[in-house]
């Protein structure tokens, strides 16, 4: 597991040297134990560095960063902290597709809880292929997947109009993972509008339908699933006239709610490497 490190650039005054930044990276909050000391240049407007280094799954890390130029050091950050998720299973192919097949699932599905959604999803044909996700603090996130604009139109019971996919997120909540369909996206719909690290709890998992998701906020660094799925599979009696997915992908959250992200056959995120 190798998440990034974020963060926006110190301010200064007066005229500067090449800035540089320190980051350590400790078991407890005192850094009496450094687990790693790494420099990165700084970068336009935000830094950003991923961990040169494999991280243990399931476990808590503390974190701060200095800058510091030829003549001066800065103080600390204050002191952030993250957990690792548990190890992520990888499932074997589901199918047999309509389509594809799509690159395997990075989180196995059928060893999480579902709540609010088709229960059997693990099953449906995995069709699609994730190929990016955008993050955007103020329009949340765009997913593109090989299938999109392909799928079947559907429209719900009180809907005035179709909606044709459902974005779907994966939690590490205690060790177990959770998920659901929690987003309806028609037609022209570019984005879900609710970023995950400001307004999850919010206008994502806000109510006792989403189990132990309910009120949870996620953090930068944390790594989180995302898949689609034909349809509409946000209640339990979803409506959808076909059965099909795409592959589940992980990233690793950016601080801000601002990142890409792109996939390909066979590979992981930039920003979380195994």
């Amino acid at each position: 597991i190798r998440p990034a490190f974020q963060f926006n650039n110190a301010p200064r005054s007066g005229p500067v040297g090449a800035i540089v930044y320190v980051i350590e990276l400790a078991d407890t909050d005192s850094f009496g134990n450094k687990l790693a000391i790494w420099t990165v240049a700084e970068q336009p407007n935000q830094t950003t560095l991923a961990s040169p280094q494999d991280l243990a799954p399931s476990k808590q890390y503390f974190w701060h960063v200095r800058a510091y130029d030829p003549t001066t050091t800065g103080p600390w950050s204050a002191t952030q902290v993250f957990q690792t998720p548990a190890p992520i299973v990888i499932a074997p192919p589901v199918g047999p597709p309509s389509s594809g097949p799509a690159p395997p699932d990075a989180i196995n599905l059928g060893s999480a809880a579902v709540y609010n959604s088709p229960a059997d999803i693990a099953n449906w044909a995995r069709t699609a292929t994730m190929t990016s996700i955008s993050m955007s603090s103020s329009a949340g996130l765009s997913l593109e997947f090989s299938t999109k604009g392909s799928w079947p139109d559907v429209v719900p019971p009180g809907w005035a109009g179709p909606l044709q996919y459902t974005v779907w997120a994966v939690v590490n909540i205690n060790g177990r993972w959770n998920t659901s369909g929690f987003i309806q996206m028609w037609r022209g719909r570019a984005s879900t509008g609710a970023p995950i690290l400001s307004d999850f709890a919010r206008n994502w998992a806000y109510d006792s339908r989403w189990g132990p998701m309910a009120g949870y906020q996620p953090h930068a660094g944390e790594q989180m699933g995302f898949f689609v799925s034909a349809g509409n599979a946000r209640g339990e009696g979803g409506v959808s006239s076909i059965r099909e997915r795409s592959n589940v992908v992980v990233v690793a959250l950016p601080a801000g709610d601002n990142g890409n992200f792109s996939f390909s056959l066979g590979s992981l995120p930039l920003f979380m490497r195994r």
